[in-house]
């Protein structure tokens, strides 16, 4: 993460100095934040020997978890329990089997260092300077190196997914995945702001209000569906949960690159594909609305991901059902962030002369989910394939 000038909104100095008063502190905001206020620590040396929290680290990052989505303000009120569910991924992921299996892939997350949920503060390991993965793209890297990071994190997506699977969770009786991770305000604020919106969005894409209509029903459907096989507990992997360009970073040289995946706070379980095709989703729209030159590097980074998960997934992750599924959440996520986010830079004249185009794209491939379902191979080649 890069730090900020953006000043500070919370005072972290007491949390931390409660759990270590034997170091002096000195904060620095970091970028990339929406629904927290994050900072990195410095650690100044202790004044005397103790037995220090912190282990050897010269700084970690701390968040703060505030009772509305940090980047908007109060008239988005956002459940505190997300942090829990941050502090539990984190643990889980840490369980020495699990981290083994996982980092094999080349790529880590933080490191749990303490939560206080009656402060709604977390602190975890600090992962340095990097850069978000839509960010790296634009720095140049050559395609090499692109499609060698898209081929960790596909593999890092695939063993993710399938840790519920290995022996050492299935065995223990006191960690029950499904419903360890269950947070309903989590699942209605993606209801929220993910799946009620697409027919509003669509017309303000332009498109023709009764198929939009239609393409917003078959949205809402598909989400239902999920909803009850998970609440039947069938058919969940362990995911992200909030699957973007901005959780995945790359730091390092080209060299010796630094993977890492952070913001655990929708982590649980979730149908296979998902977390694959909602960043696939930000890629297509990343594609679209790039140079030539970033367009290609996102396109080779996106094949080699997408191939290297259909090699490493279980493959029962690739059932026809959970392929549609995967179609459907495609379409739908181009259809939300053609509308939520900023692809043009401020460019109000090329935002209106591309957003008809990515509206009916995402509508299209909504629609032909179901068909798309019995395709097989790795998911979105072809689509991926003619853009690069």
């Amino acid at each position: 993460m890069a730090t900020a000038a953006a000043p500070l909104t919370h005072d972290f100095i007491p949390i931390l100095t409660t759990l270590d008063p034997y170091h002096e502190y000195f904060i620095s905001p970091l970028s990339g934040g929406l629904v927290n206020f994050t900072v990195r620590v410095n650690i100044f040396d202790a004044r005397e020997e103790h037995k220090c929290p912190f282990e050897n680290a010269h700084s970690v990052v701390a968040k703060y978890a505030p009772a509305y989505v940090a980047s908007i303000g109060e008239s988005a009120p956002f459940s505190q329990y997300r942090q829990v569910i941050e502090a539990r991924a984190l643990a889980l992921l840490s369980r020495p089997s699990v981290s083994a299996y996982i980092e094999s892939s080349n790529v880590t997350f933080p490191k749990l260092v303490h939560h206080g949920p009656d402060v709604n503060v977390l602190v975890m390991s600090d992962l340095g300077d990097a850069k978000t993965l839509d960010k790296w793209f634009i720095s140049g890297p050559g395609i090499e190196a692109v499609v060698k990071v898209g081929e960790k994190f596909g593999k890092f997506l695939a063993q993710l997914g399938s840790i519920s699977e290995r022996e050492e969770i299935k065995q223990d009786e006191s960690l029950d995945l499904f419903r360890h991770f269950d947070n309903p305000s989590i699942h209605d604020l993606i209801f929220g702001i993910a799946i009620a919106p697409v027919e509003s969005h669509l017309l303000k894409c332009g498109y023709d209000p009764v198929d939009a209509a239609s393409v917003g029903k078959l949205c809402v459907v598909m989400h239902e569906r999920q909803q009850a096989r998970l609440k039947r507990f069938e058919g969940g992997v362990f995911g992200i949960g909030d699957s973007w360009p901005r959780s995945f970073l790359v730091g390092g040289e080209e060299h010796d690159l630094k993977l890492s995946v952070v913001d655990w706070e929708f982590a649980g379980m979730i149908s296979p594909l998902i977390d694959l095709a909602q960043l696939c989703a930000h890629l297509y729209l990343l594609c679209q609305t790039s140079s030539p030159e970033v367009r290609h590097r996102v396109g080779a980074y996106t094949l080699a991901m997408a191939r290297a998960h259909y090699t490493q997934a279980p493959e029962w992750h690739y059932n026809t059902e959970y392929r549609a599924d995967g179609w459907l959440l495609f379409g739908r996520e181009i259809i939300i962030n053609t509308i939520e986010m900023d692809w043009w830079d401020g460019d109000e004249v090329r935002k209106q002369a591309e957003m008809k185009m990515l509206g009916a794209q995402g509508a299209m491939f909504v629609k032909d989910a179901k068909r798309r379902g019995y395709e097989g191979g790795a998911l979105f080649e072809d689509v991926f394939s003619m853009l690069c």
